[in-house]
């Protein structure tokens, strides 16, 4: 066997039942049922290039439950709709070392995901009558790179620090009435750009114990609040928020803390 290497591996199946039921307007109520079945899997091999460094790819699959349109006549191709899939595969490096006696770690990801069967809700005229049904209405492609790092340039101090972007849209839509409602439309809550910058310092104050002082900066770009296009409320701004806290920990030597927090401390709205 090649040292350092690693494979690991996952297989689930699932049988899931689906059942709905509502009164629209009066009695009786209109139910429905389906039967879902799938397989996930998650697949990774590990490698350690040198000390302190550790690569690795991974594959993986999800599902999100399928279900019944209980107002749908049995025999439309509306009456159920089939789980959302996921397919994800990823590839990063870990590691953690030493530059001159000051103590770093860094962790890169890239990823990209394959989105298929997205449900979202249309309306349909079925037997005459229209009818807003759940459906399988898209596919979509999720992928991007992750960054997170911490440094320790001086004894007691850890500066952090994180970036992300996500390219996420819809690459497919499944007919005209889809496409009325999600051609034009962003992916929704997926930030673009993530990023975030922080600090903690810790000194010993005698008998008192050990202060901490923490603060964190957080910012995001605007993200789609909408699941289609037709949402009267689209965006969400982007923003940022600021937080820290002071604490003291191990109070006389004795595992106590006390800690004091504040949360947005800029007042963003």
């Amino acid at each position: 066997a090649l040292a350092g290497l690693s494979v690991t591996g996952g297989l689930r199946y699932t049988w899931e039942y689906s059942f709905s039921s509502q009164t629209i307007g009066a009695p009786p109520a209109v139910s429905g049922s389906v039967n879902s079945k799938y397989p996930s899997y998650t697949a990774t091999i590990d490698y350690d290039l040198a000390k302190g460094v550790h690569a690795y790819v991974t594959a993986r699959d999800a599902y999100k439950s399928g279900g019944v349109n209980g107002p749908v006549p049995v025999g439309s191709s509306f009456r159920t709709f089939p789980p959302e899939g996921l397919s994800d595969i990823e590839a990063g490096l870990k590691s953690q070392f030493s530059i001159g006696g000051t103590e770093v770690r860094a962790n890169l990801a890239v990823y990209r995901g394959i989105y298929s069967d997205i449900q979202r809700t249309t309306l349909e005229v079925i037997s005459g009558v229209p009818l807003n049904v759940t459906r399988s209405a898209a596919r979509g492609k999720i992928q991007g790179v992750e960054f997170n790092g911490a440094i320790v340039p001086v004894r007691g101090l850890t500066l952090t620090g994180s970036y992300s972007y996500i390219d996420a849209k819809y690459t497919k839509v499944s007919d005209a009435s889809a496409g009325a409602i999600l051609n034009g439309a962003p992916f929704p809550y997926t930030p673009k750009h993530k990023v975030s910058v922080g600090g903690t310092y810790q000194v010993p104050v005698g008998a008192a114990g050990d202060l901490v002082l923490n603060a964190n900066y957080a910012y995001q770009t605007r993200v789609s609040t909408a699941q289609t296009n037709a949402s009267f409320y689209t965006f969400l701004p982007s923003y940022g928020l600021l937080n820290g806290n002071i604490a003291l920990r191990d109070i006389g030597g004795r595992p106590l803390d006390i800690s004091v927090f504040a949360t947005n401390l800029t007042n963003t709205k």
